[in-house]
């Protein structure tokens, strides 16, 4: 999920790359939500905050 991702030019993501070397196995990428092939999912519903939409990533 990603904080205001149906309204975001460019997400920072956070992945695991490689599970062997624990925190120093873990890679930021930003992407931009323009390109061909990322596509915003549906906005999941939140009991608290709701000045930002919360959103799958696909």
């Amino acid at each position: 999920w990603v904080t205001s991702g149906p309204n975001a030019d460019y997400i920072t993501l956070f992945v695991m790359t490689d599970r062997s070397q624990g925190h120093r196995g873990i890679s930021a990428f930003i992407v931009d939500t323009s390109l061909p092939g990322f596509s915003p999912g549906k906005v999941e519903p939140k009991l608290g905050i709701r000045a930002s939409h919360t959103s799958e990533l696909i």
